[in-house]
């Protein structure tokens, strides 16, 4: 739990002052893939000045506004491009834990593969009285994805893991496609080939499995996510051109195995 006293990032620009807590974990999947996250639930505060600590400690994971905010403006503050932190930077929290994790003394610090750290940001919303539930998926600049949910009463809880399970199934699909494209397909002897694309079939393949780490409530939001990103489709594309010049490269050692076994059947028939 990490405090904060800081304004919201807005996309006005208009200052609002929170005060609270943030909460963060870390998780270890497959004992390859380190994962952050951290969250907290914004709310209006009960007064114009700020309380004693004790007040925001008894709240874990809840920042209160000083003075009154406009929510929708903070959503897309918070979800907006931008160089430079703004606001609750929820984003530090994250990389201060995942580099504390990393100094542990429990690993060999020998990585079988270096890969670029991505990051989800996300903001939930309350559906209006009578209005539908939607998820939105964006890129954003470089290694960046945005989250906008609107759920009717949303467990909060449920939800924050629902998109670290994004998160953690968006990473691998990101790192083996830049893998794919550094590994030029196509280009240079096979041996080659199958040595720049081995670590993600050696540590990440098998990693795939959306939903499984989510609250059940939440899998028609999975289905609904997929119908508009493809993650699915995209994975068992990589995975095909993947097993495709695993193939290719069994055939040329199947072939050339062959070509030395009559190039030797032959010297034996002329010395005969």
């Amino acid at each position: 739990m990490t405090g904060v006293d800081c304004e919201l990032a807005t996309r006005s620009g208009r200052g609002v002052r929170a005060v609270g807590t943030v909460l963060a974990r870390a998780s270890i999947t497959g004992g390859r893939v380190l994962q952050g996250a951290a969250f907290t639930h914004a709310a209006g505060g009960s007064g114009e000045h700020r309380q004693p600590w004790s007040h925001y400690l008894s709240r874990p994971g809840s920042v209160e506004t000083i003075g009154k905010a406009d929510w929708a403006d903070a959503a897309a503050g918070f979800l907006a491009p931008a160089a430079a932190p703004r606001g609750i930077d929820l984003g530090s929290v994250c990389d201060q834990l995942l580099d504390t994790v990393q100094r542990s003394g429990r690993f060999d610090r020998r990585p079988p593969f270096r890969a670029a750290r991505t990051t989800l940001r996300w903001v939930l919303e309350p559906a209006a009285a009578g209005g539908g539930e939607r998820v939105e998926f964006t890129v954003g600049d470089g290694t960046d994805r945005l989250v906008r949910l609107t759920l009717r009463s949303p467990d909060r809880a449920a939800v924050a893991g629902w998109c670290e399970d994004v998160a953690l199934h968006d990473w691998p699909l990101t790192t083996v496609t830049e893998m794919i494209s550094r590994g030029r397909l196509g280009e240079g002897p096979h041996s080659q080939v199958i040595d720049r694309i081995r670590p993600a079939v050696d540590h990440l393949l098998h990693l795939w499995m959306p939903g499984v780490r989510a609250d059940h409530s939440l899998m028609p939001l999975w289905t609904d996510l997929d119908k508009k990103v493809r993650f699915q489709q995209h994975w068992q594309n990589s995975i095909d051109r993947i097993r495709d010049q695993l193939a290719l490269h069994t055939l040329t050692l199947l072939a050339s195995t062959a070509g030395d076994r009559e190039d030797a059947a032959g010297h034996r028939s002329t010395l005969a």
